[in-house]
C-alpha cells in the first residue's frame, strides 16, 4: 500500500527523468509550485537586500558622526595601549627627544635571536658614512636607524636600550 507498480501511473503524472533502470516522475501540479517557490524565494532575497541597503544607508544618515567618534576614539585608545604596551617590553625603550641622535644597543626591531646590537651618536647636523664589506650589516644599521627615527618622531618606543 503506498507503492504503486509500474505502469500504474495516471497519465497527467510527468517523467521529471529517467536513467536505464529508474524514471522519477512528478505528479501534476508540483512543477509550477517548484517553480513559483523559487521565483518567491528570488523575490524574498531581493526585498532582504533593498530592505539591508535602505537599512544600513539610513543608519550611516544618522549614526555616522557619531560612530566615526566612537570608532576614533576606540582606535586612539587601541593604538595608546599597544605602544604603551611596547614601551615595556624587552629591548624597547621611550626616546628623549632633542636635536641630536643618541642610540645604545640599538637593532632593527624585527630581529630575533643572537644579533649584533650598535652603539650611534650623531650631534645636530653631522653626517654619517656607513663603509664595510658585502653582508657586513650596513643596510640593516639603516634600516634601523630611520625605525628609530620615525618611531622616535611618530612618538613611538624604539628597539634600543637607550635612545
Amino acid at each position: 500500500e503506498g507503492f504503486m507498480r509500474r505502469g500504474a501511473i495516471d497519465d497527467t503524472w510527468h517523467v521529471a527523468s529517467e536513467t536505464q533502470k529508474v524514471r522519477r516522475f512528478v505528479a501534476p501540479g508540483v512543477s509550477v509550485l517548484v517553480s513559483n517557490r523559487a521565483v518567491a524565494v528570488a523575490e524574498a532575497d531581493l526585498a532582504a537586500d533593498v530592505a539591508w541597503r535602505k537599512f544600513v544607508a539610513d543608519l550611516d544618515d544618522e549614526l555616522s558622526a557619531s560612530l566615526r567618534k566612537i570608532f576614533d576614539a576606540v582606535a586612539l585608545i587601541d593604538a595608546t595601549r599597544a605602544l604603551g604596551r611596547l614601551g615595556g617590553e624587552p629591548g624597547w625603550c621611550w626616546p628623549a627627544l632633542g636635536q641630536d641622535l643618541d642610540l645604545e644597543a640599538f637593532a632593527h626591531p624585527t630581529l630575533t635571536g643572537d644579533m649584533v646590537t650598535n652603539d650611534l651618536k650623531l650631534d645636530d647636523g653631522a653626517c654619517l658614512v656607513l663603509t664595510g664589506p658585502n653582508a657586513g650589516g650596513k643596510s640593516s644599521v639603516a634600516r634601523a636607524v630611520a625605525l628609530a627615527s620615525i618611531y622616535a618622531q611618530a612618538g613611538a618606543p624604539v628597539f634600543a636600550k637607550r635612545a
